[in-house]
């Protein structure tokens, strides 16, 4: 994440530095995270289930994903991986008793 006074402003991924860093020959040495980084991020609120966080990650093609609480500050952070690994598990529990708010794991940001 990269943030200011302001607030979050981007999000700085090891695929952004692949990207517009490495694939373009800039020097990394001189690269800014201003200009690197992917400005207009997406969220996800901490009540959002798995399903949901999961058609973010497809819709817009992203591994990363800040958790926010109700007031959008952000919270934590969701990767691709916590879905992958919890769908199987959100699943059956969908099938057990369709209730599967609170399947999402993520980890928490520190403060």
């Amino acid at each position: 994440m990269v943030e200011t006074r302001n607030g979050v402003n981007g999000i700085l991924t090891e695929r952004d530095i692949l990207k517009k860093v490495v694939a373009t020959g800039l020097d990394p040495s001189v690269a800014k995270a201003k200009h690197v980084m992917t400005k207009m991020i997406k969220t996800v609120g901490d009540e959002a289930d798995i399903f949901e966080a999961n058609e973010l990650f497809n819709k817009y093609h992203i591994r990363r994903l800040p958790v926010t609480d109700s007031k959008g500050k952000i919270i934590g952070m969701l990767g691709i991986r916590d879905v992958t690994k919890s769908l199987p598990y959100a699943f059956r529990k969908l099938i057990r008793d369709e209730d599967y708010r609170g399947a999402v794991v993520f980890s928490k940001k520190d403060d």
